[in-house]
């Protein structure tokens, strides 16, 4: 982890630094050499926040709901969370509905403090709240600003059904709605929505060999001692007194 200086004469600091560890199965569905930049993560009709004990991983689920939509509670006593993202039971436990098939669920992406420039990672959860009978179904589809997006989902009772959106172009006017299907005798419902920005492409920094070579520098000089950190990287800041490539792997090349 590197703290960086982005603007000439302001130094890097850093008060606290927390870890959580995940399974290797959670949110790969991109490479293990990019990051993913949280930008909600949105449980609905809870009224707390839910992490730690609630989730194993320590994730923060937010409360979130709307006064224009119904409150579910879930009514199987245990729902089987064995998908990819393995979501805590406690955010399933609740649901947010429309009051018939004709309306609809929207879904913004709310406010963002910086310029998207990176593609977003997406994740809908789905938990149907009562056992239906044989004339009940709840069938509905994704759409993205008013464009079919997904399959049919048909959410089942004691179990999540996960909506993966791995790698996807966006804009601040980007929104999503849940439509209820022609034969759907209930309306669309979601328990919980999580998103993402993915980082470009990471690396191990300035090439190895470079970096040595200005290690036997600095140890010879003592007017570099203030050196630190990685050479070239993050570009345009690199050590003083030094040029680099714009390569993947960065070069010192004077």
């Amino acid at each position: 982890v590197c703290v960086a200086q982005t603007k000439p004469d302001q130094f890097p600091f850093i008060s606290s630094l927390e870890v959580r560890s995940l399974d290797s199965q959670l949110y790969n569905k991109i490479g293990a050499n990019y990051a993913l930049f949280l930008h909600f993560r949105d449980a609905y009709a809870t009224n707390q926040t839910i992490r730690f004990p609630l989730d194993p991983y320590d994730r923060v689920w937010m409360a979130t709901g709307s006064t224009s939509l119904m409150y579910l509670t879930n009514d199987a006593s245990v729902i089987d969370v064995n998908v990819p993202d393995n979501p805590p039971q406690a955010v399933l436990k609740n649901a947010v509905a429309t009051e018939n098939t004709t309306r609809t669920i929207t879904l913004g992406l709310g406010t963002f403090d910086y310029p998207i420039r990176y593609p977003a990672y997406i994740n809908f959860y789905f938990s149907e709240t009562k056992e239906l009978n044989s004339t009940e179904i709840r069938s509905f589809r994704i759409y993205k600003d008013n464009v079919p997006f997904s399959l049919p989902i048909v959410p089942r009772f004691g179990k999540v059904v996960e909506y993966i959106i791995s790698n996807l172009s966006i804009n601040t006017e980007t929104n999503f709605s849940l439509e209820s299907l022609g034969d759907s005798t209930l309306p669309p419902l979601i328990n919980a929505f999580e998103l993402f920005l993915i980082s470009d492409a990471l690396n191990d920094g300035t090439n190895r060999d470079d970096v040595e070579s200005l290690a036997s520098l600095q140890n010879a000089f003592s007017v570099l001692q203030e050196w630190g950190g990685d050479p070239c990287l993050p570009a345009p800041y690199s050590w003083e007194w030094i040029e680099c490539s714009n390569d993947y792997i960065p070069r010192v090349t004077s």
